[in-house]
Formats: structure tokens, C-alpha cells, sequence
């Protein structure tokens, strides 16, 4: 089951008509969408797989692309795949696959697992590993489905555990309760003669019938995840375990024999106490010459009349004040 919801509906040759994207900066490297679609699909034909219900849409002028298709071959419950691209560095280049996928334009996606590469680097030589990555992950995930679906059909369900089924689902908030009573009309009178025969496979599809009538893609979505994991508990299937994240790459490592260098271990910082500061005053007391002996006097502090008249007051003061520093002097 698929669900895509878009702002335009294209076909592959209009996809084909789009000009080229021109790469926003230096780093940019935009895949066009047509090859974004086509690598895809080429890889799944070289499989021998066929590709139905291809269906391709764009939006925000054709800067986004966004599509979505089913694989062929692969049983009663054919796989999903579906993808999205952009030429505006909005979302990266992404591939989507599982049994139920929902895809809208703005931005919302549900699916089981999802790749994706931004739009740098070497994408164009990266692109087709990345594919035959993603769709080999598919194709694993719908082994687990055809092995689900067969277990499912080999399980006899009875009217009354079905009846308990149909009330611990409302219980799970996977059906409403107004509904419990469509799901015993689909389990007494399917409308699909092949879901006639009493058995857990007939259970599940009682309820994907009455999901139809939800408006949501995305609750359809959710609900039929729960329903699945419910069914599995109820019948004990148990299911494998794979992988399905993709594998990073092996990354080589380079052993460089370099020589052994000593550790020299630095010298330990001696502990330096502060001492205080010694202030030396040099004193110039006698200076000898040949001749005599001069004693240099001691310099006093003078005061020096100023330049203008300011009395005879004040002259008197500084005259006597510059007699008594000679006396103390001598």
C-alpha cells in the first residue's frame, strides 16, 4: 500500500523536458530529477523485476520531485519503493521502501527504512552503489512479508478469537468502536471471495478493508503497522531479524613504523618566595681632589620669591624663612 500526495502531476517525459538544475554553489552538485527516477528503475529491471503504478509529481515549480511505484512480481503482497529530489538544497536525494510507504510534498514521509545522500562529494559515481544498496534492502524486507503472509494463511482463527482480536484492537486504539461491527461483517462476509477461508490472513485483510474509509494516508499508515505487530503477537510469529541499515564503509588503516622517541619530562618549577623590595639610597659625601677637600652640601628646599609683586609681607616671610634653612644648614 502506497499513498502520494503532491502538488503536480507529471509524467516521465515531462520529467525528461525540465531543464538541467544549475548548482547553487561550488559545492552544490544537483541530481536532475528524470536520473534521480530512471536510476532507480533501470536497477530494478536488471533484476528481472517490473516496475507498475509508477506515479511522479513536482512542486514549488518543478524544484521538487517526489514519486512513487510497486514491485512486480514479488508475490500477493508486492513492495513499495519510492523517492524524492530537490534542485533547491531543501531535502537530499532519498529512497523509501516496505511493505506500506506514504509520501506527501510538504515534506512528510512515512516508510519503514530510508537512504539518502546530500548533494555534494561525488554523488554521481556514489548514486548507483547507493541503489543497489537500498533496493537489495527492500527485497530482503519482502522475503520477511511473503514468509509473514504464508504463516498467516496456514493459522486457523475461530469465530470467537476473533471476536476477542476485534476488541483488544479497539482496546489499542487501532480501530474505533463503532467499527467493531464492519470487521464482524467482513469476518462473516468478506467482499474478496479469497478471504472467505477462517484464517488469520482473512483477519487482517477484514481490517485494511475497513482503513479504507479513514481520510489519513498517514494514520492508514500507522494502524497498519500496529495491526501487523498485533497479528504477529497473536499468531506467535516470529520474525527474523535483518539488518536493513545501510553498511558503512570499511575504512583502511595505515601503520606508519615510526622510531621511539624519549619522553623528556620537563623540570618541576622550584617554588620562587617573594622578597621585598630593597630601596638603596647612594650618598655622596666627600669628594677629593689633589688641592682640597669640598664638602657637598646637603640639598635644602628653597623657596623661590615669585616673579611678581605680591607685598612686602610676603617678602619679609620667604626672606626669613631662607635664613633659618642656612643656619640649619651650617
Amino acid at each position: 500500500m502506497g499513498t502520494l500526495i503532491v502538488e503536480k502531476k507529471v509524467t516521465m517525459s515531462e520529467l525528461n523536458k525540465m531543464p538541467k538544475p544549475i548548482p547553487a554553489t561550488r559545492f552544490h552538485k544537483p541530481i536532475p530529477h528524470f536520473k534521480a527516477v530512471t536510476s532507480v528503475i533501470e536497477n530494478i529491471e536488471s533484476r528481472g523485476l517490473e516496475v507498475s503504478d509508477l506515479e511522479v509529481g513536482t512542486s514549488h515549480q518543478d524544484m521538487r520531485c517526489f514519486w512513487l511505484a510497486k514491485l512486480k512480481g514479488e508475490g500477493d503482497h508486492a513492495p513499495m519503493i519510492g523517492g524524492r529530489n530537490s534542485h533547491d538544497r531543501s531535502i537530499s536525494w532519498s529512497l523509501y521502501g516496505g511493505a506500506s510507504i506514504f509520501i506527501c510534498s510538504n515534506l512528510m514521509v512515512a516508510a519503514p527504512f530510508a537512504d539518502s545522500r546530500k548533494h555534494i562529494g561525488d554523488i554521481d559515481l556514489e548514486l548507483p552503489e547507493m541503489v543497489n544498496t537500498s533496493i537489495e534492502r527492500v527485497l530482503r524486507d519482502n522475503t520477511i512479508n511473503r514468509d509473514r503472509i504464508k504463516f498467516y494463511k496456514d493459522q486457523t482463527i475461530t469465530d470467537k478469537d476473533a471476536y476477542w482480536f476485534a476488541v483488544n484492537a479497539m482496546k489499542m486504539d487501532i480501530l474505533a468502536p463503532s467499527k467493531i461491527k464492519y470487521i464482524v461483517e467482513q469476518w462473516h462476509s468478506p467482499l474478496h471471495e479469497e478471504f472467505s477461508s477462517k484464517t488469520a490472513w482473512s483477519l487482517h485483510n477484514c481490517f485494511t478493508e475497513v482503513f479504507k474509509d479513514l481520510h489519513s494516508a498517514d494514520l492508514v499508515y500507522h494502524r497498519n503497522n500496529v495491526l501487523t505487530n498485533l497479528v504477529d503477537d497473536f499468531t506467535n510469529f516470529k520474525k527474523p531479524i535483518i539488518n536493513i541499515t545501510p553498511a558503512k564503509k570499511e575504512e583502511k588503516v595505515i601503520v606508519v613504523n615510526s622510531p621511539k622517541v624519549k619522553a623528556v619530562s620537563k623540570p618541576k618549577a622550584k617554588f620562587i618566595a617573594k622578597k621585598k623590595a630593597k630601596v638603596v639610597i647612594k650618598k655622596k659625601v666627600l669628594v677629593t681632589t689633589n688641592e682640597d677637600i669640598v664638602i657637598v652640601p646637603k640639598v635644602v628646599n628653597v623657596i623661590k620669591p615669585p616673579t611678581d609683586k605680591t607685598g612686602k609681607g610676603l617678602d619679609e616671610a620667604i626672606k626669613g624663612h631662607n635664613a633659618k634653612s642656612k643656619k640649619k644648614a651650617a
